[in-house]
């Protein structure tokens, strides 16, 4: 009887220890699909947020030169300018 149970336990610790290889075996497979995921993800936001950041920095570039163009065009009208020198 007491045979019986050992062998009883020891096939069932057999079976538990395959299930956990067959677990773990899973679980490298799904971080190994994971981590080409995230690869993939990061890989396209990349490609894509380039043109967004190129517009804003255009935007950005026209916002600065209206800037400093309206700041030089009210440093020369402090001179006070002739008319013909305005036009």
């Amino acid at each position: 009887n007491n045979d019986a149970c050992q062998v009883f336990v020891t096939r069932y610790l057999a079976e538990l220890d395959d299930r956990m290889k067959h677990y773990e075996n899973e679980l490298s497979n799904k971080k190994n699909q994971f981590s080409d995921s995230i690869q993939t993800i990061e890989t396209f936001v990349q490609e894509n947020l380039t043109p967004i950041r190129l517009y804003y920095e255009y935007q950005i570039a026209v916002v600065e030169y209206n800037y400093y163009d309206r700041v030089l065009e009210l440093e020369y009208l402090q001179h006070s300018p002739a008319h013909y020198q305005v036009s």
